[in-house]
């Protein structure tokens, strides 16, 4: 998923397909390795002024059925730091 593609008229059906495919194509990366390269997108985003916070919400909420409690509050966690401005690496 990137923010560049995301899309407010995609039907249920093709955004969980989206999330999946995203899931299978990031599987066996460390937390780290998400970690960094969620926020070298944020800042190409940011850079070319492409970024979408609400984009990135709605994105996130796609995965949320697949995560645990606590991949989920940890989710939780990292929107707070964006939001609040922090781009750097929320561990």
């Amino acid at each position: 998923m990137d923010f560049k593609s995301y899309r407010k008229g995609q039907t249920k059906k093709e955004e969980r397909a989206q999330a999946e495919q995203f899931i299978r194509s990031h599987e066996g990366l460390s937390e780290q390795a998400l970690y960094d390269e969620l926020f070298a997108r944020i800042a190409s985003a940011k850079q070319s002024g492409t970024f979408n916070p609400q984009a990135l919400v709605a994105q996130a909420e796609l995965l949320r059925p697949y995560l645990s409690p606590s991949q989920a509050e940890r989710l939780n966690a990292l929107l707070a730091a964006i939001s609040s401005g922090e781009s750097g690496g929320a561990k």
